[in-house]
């Protein structure tokens, strides 16, 4: 499961370079996924993030923080479907309607969040990556 939160981290910091970069690009980018297709796939991201995050937050570097970050990212995946294609589609259009501005604030945002997670889900020692948890010191 490191695996998958590295590379969902390292998703979230592409997309927020996106927005940095060209608001442009990022604007139609969301203009694409309002539809149910957009919704039901945002919602999946999310509930596979915060179980990503949850399951490897044992060996991690920051454990009480991806497993805050894990149930948050979960909540929002499994409660962003009941609530329905409209207001999905309204707070879209909101955050488009701020400008170029608050996409690369944003961005910046999402670009230190991407990254962050993936430092942090990564364990310190490369015997942990592998073995999935924290090395313990031998007794010798």
């Amino acid at each position: 499961m490191v695996f998958v939160s590295l590379a969902l981290g390292l998703l979230i910091a592409v997309l927020g370079t996106l927005a940095v970069a060209s608001p442009a690009s990022f604007a139609a980018l969301l203009r694409e996924v309002q539809s149910p297709a957009g919704l039901y796939s945002g919602a999946a991201f999310r509930v596979i993030l915060g179980i990503s995050l949850l399951v490897s937050a044992r060996g991690s570097r920051a454990p009480v923080t991806l497993r805050v970050l894990g149930v948050l990212f979960l909540a929002v995946g499994l409660v962003m479907p009941l609530r329905g294609l409209d207001p999905f589609r309204a707070n879209l259009e909101l955050f488009l309607s701020l400008g170029d501005g608050a996409s690369r604030v944003w961005g910046i945002v999402a670009l230190g969040l991407g990254l962050s997670l993936a430092y942090a889900v990564v364990p310190r020692t490369r015997a942990a990556f592998y073995e999935g948890g924290p090395v313990k010191p031998s007794s010798d």
